[in-house]
């Protein structure tokens, strides 16, 4: 399973061709929707604008596009659904999804302060 989204389509199909395996791509495994703010350096958005998503940070969207609880609850659908069949699976997908996959099991939102390794893996 993957982002559809090209750093990890790249390496599952990497992977996968390691293997013998086609990879499956989930819209549900892609980063964040950060709206006006994608691309941009954290510099360069308006200090009002990240007070604001600090202020809430659960549920404002001062960029327009998700909040972290929308964001959250799209990760915890997938993961609930991949886990209804009880078979392990490598999936390959972004820092904030494997933070919100944390939070899925039972962690604090405090854990999207944490960093996640660029390349690492996580057991879930």
């Amino acid at each position: 399973m993957s982002s559809p989204l090209g750093r990890c389509r790249a390496l599952a199909e990497l992977i996968g061709s390691a293997f013998h395996l086609q990879p499956a791509y989930d819209h549900r495994l892609q980063e964040m929707d950060f709206g006006a703010w994608e691309g941009q350096d954290w510099n360069d958005i308006p200090r009002m604008e990240l007070d604001a998503w600090a202020a809430d940070f659960l549920h404002a969207r001062p960029h327009g596009g998700e909040s972290v609880h929308a964001f959250a609850a799209r990760v915890h659908e997938f993961l609930a659904e991949l886990r209804k069949d009880g078979v392990s699976r490598l999936v390959v997908t972004h820092a904030g999804v494997i933070k919100a996959s944390t939070v899925d099991k039972g962690a604090d939102f405090a854990a999207f302060e944490n960093s996640v390794a660029y390349g690492g893996m996580l057991r879930i």
